[in-house]
């Protein structure tokens, strides 16, 4: 099977409403490398009410999808529209690993850093913004405040991210 068909088979199973056709399919995606086409898919599934639907889901996200630019602009919708922490925290994941093609992304990233309730999305939202590098300078304001008055961690974070921003814009 070549990759196109092979990404639309996957498709139809992570769509189906059969969750043993969902995990199967993402037990799939999760054994390959490099996977494409079907970012949007599997971020879904990680709000599924399936538990391993939503680890194979987190797996596969973790280690085999690679978005496209086509997908920033509905990470991006994710990003600020999603009510599930887990959603906000792979759509940041996902943009981060765009790097500069998700400068478009910028001020989402800075709303979800700043605003949301779930730590680790907020953190994975800083991580992005430095990922995406200089591109991300209008954020420096809101990473300024988080370095400031933050948990630990995303303290420590939003450092790093201050300076790559401002290493790279220099």
């Amino acid at each position: 099977m070549d990759p196109a068909e092979q990404t639309d088979r996957w498709i139809s199973l992570l769509r189906s409403t059969n969750t043993a056709q969902q995990a199967s399919a993402l037990r799939e995606i999760s054994s390959c490398e490099h996977v494409t086409g079907c970012t949007m898919e599997c971020l879904a599934l990680v709000a599924s009410h399936d538990d391993e639907v939503q680890m194979w889901a987190s797996e596969a996200l973790e280690s085999s999808i690679k978005p496209g630019p086509d997908d920033v602009r509905r990470l991006t919708a994710h990003l600020i529209g999603a009510n599930d922490g887990e959603i906000c925290y792979w759509a940041a994941t996902m943009l981060g690993r765009l790097g500069r093609a998700a400068g478009s992304a910028v001020d989402a990233l800075e709303i979800c850093a700043r605003d949301r309730e779930y730590l680790p999305a907020r953190e994975r939202s800083v991580w992005a913004l430095c990922h995406i590098g200089p591109q991300a300078e209008s954020a420096l304001p809101t990473l300024l405040e988080i370095a400031d008055d933050a948990p630990a961690r995303l303290q420590r974070l939003s450092l790093q991210a201050i300076k790559i921003v401002r290493g790279k814009a220099a």
